[in-house]
């Protein structure tokens, strides 16, 4: 009997800024009504190039998917929360200004429930029901370590080595303020897994570093998973599209890890030893992506992975400029002629969105983003 791995496919704003928007015409202003025609617009775009993949849709209406996603301040929610000033940038997202010595030491962790922003997200999840029937949390907490130097930025690297106490405490604040999001989180969507990003890690840090500063955090909130969830082994660790061998006997003293995300080319018999019963998903490499031959690209860094029954999904997850449909849809029929070779099913999944475009994190909406947020959308 053949296994089945899900092929997820998701493309960077300058894909559908290139090969989209070239002929659907961008929203002047944000509002619920323009982001549903945006999505009914790309399903059928979608469908146009891959509907024999099962992506996209002929004659799409508002399920309320997507659309019903709460997102704010992209990767820097928890940086929004101790005062950061963000700006929106062009590639989606925003620009931190990182926060001096003198601010990050008087920091505490938030009582999140008490804030704000947790009174807007209620308000806007009051209003996603009313127009969708339902409302889902599309923020992102990310990880300890990701946030710290989204907060005090490069600076961070400095303190690991010049100011360590800084940086602990730092690290004790942010984390300590992401449980208390989740809970509030678990109380009003529902929270049955979650995942630890250690994108920072796997690029900028010794596995040693790791070891002595954000290790002993991610062991915290991993180790509230059954409070959290309510059952364990559902928290994912993402090591992003690097190689996750010499971080493994590190992450392996994390609790409750059901699914590891890190490299396609990684050490799969490490991956077994450290992580016995976790699945893997397998994520291509973002240069290789951008710059392998089909062959080579299925080769070295998708036939891997599928050789492997450990794997859950493939995630092919920076598509831009340099792949266009043509060549996409190529690569697509190339993976599924690969997957058959090895008795697997592959269950296509392509994202309609750029997560930032959910609120319209960029420059050119900047003007009308207060807006849009006191108003919950229009």
């Amino acid at each position: 009997m053949s296994r089945s791995v899900t092929i997820s496919l998701y493309c960077m704003y300058e894909w559908w800024q290139a090969f989209f928007y070239d002929h659907y015409p961008r929203p002047a202003v944000p509002s619920d009504a323009a982001l549903e025609q945006v999505y009914l617009a790309r399903q059928k775009f979608l469908y146009e190039h891959f509907g024999e993949f099962g992506i996209g849709d002929p004659a799409p209406t508002i399920t309320g998917d997507y659309v019903n996603m709460i997102a704010r301040y992209s990767l820097d929610f928890v940086p929004s929360l101790f005062g950061v000033e963000l700006k929106a940038y062009e590639g989606g997202g925003f620009t931190p200004t990182p926060l001096p010595e003198e601010i990050i030491r008087q920091l505490r962790p938030i009582s999140f429930a008490d804030t704000p922003m947790a009174d807007w997200i209620l308000r806007r999840a009051e209003k996603l029901k009313s127009r969708y029937g339902s409302a889902v949390s599309n923020i992102a907490l990310e990880g300890p370590l990701n946030l710290a130097y989204r907060i005090r930025g490069e600076d961070f690297f400095l303190d690991l080595y010049e100011e360590p106490e800084l940086a602990h405490h730092l690290l004790d604040v942010i984390t300590e303020t992401i449980l208390e999001v989740y809970r509030f989180q678990r109380e009003v969507f529902g929270l049955k897994e979650y995942t630890i990003a250690n994108c920072l890690a796997s690029s900028m840090l010794s596995p040693a570093t790791y070891g002595e500063f954000g290790l002993p955090r991610d062991r915290r909130l991993a180790a509230a998973g059954p409070e959290l969830t309510g059952g364990p082994d559902r928290v994912r660790m993402h090591h992003c599209d690097a190689l996750i061998d010499s971080f493994a006997p590190y992450y392996a003293q994390v609790p409750h890890i059901k699914e590891v995300e890190a490299r396609s080319t990684s050490d799969y018999g490490i991956i077994r030893r450290y992580f016995p019963g976790a699945s893997v998903s397998a994520m291509v490499n973002c240069r290789s992506v951008a710059t392998k031959s089909i062959p080579d690209l299925l080769r070295e860094d998708i036939e891997p992975a599928l050789r492997e029954d450990i794997t859950a999904s493939i995630d092919l997850w920076t598509f831009s400029t340099e792949t266009p449909p043509e060549r996409l849809k190529e690569l697509m029929t190339a993976i599924r002629d690969l997957c058959r070779q090895h008795n697997v099913e592959p269950v296509w999944s392509m994202h309609p969105f750029y997560w930032e475009e959910l609120e319209w994190a960029y420059p050119w909406w900047e003007p009308h983003l207060d807006h849009w947020v006191q108003t919950l959308g229009a």
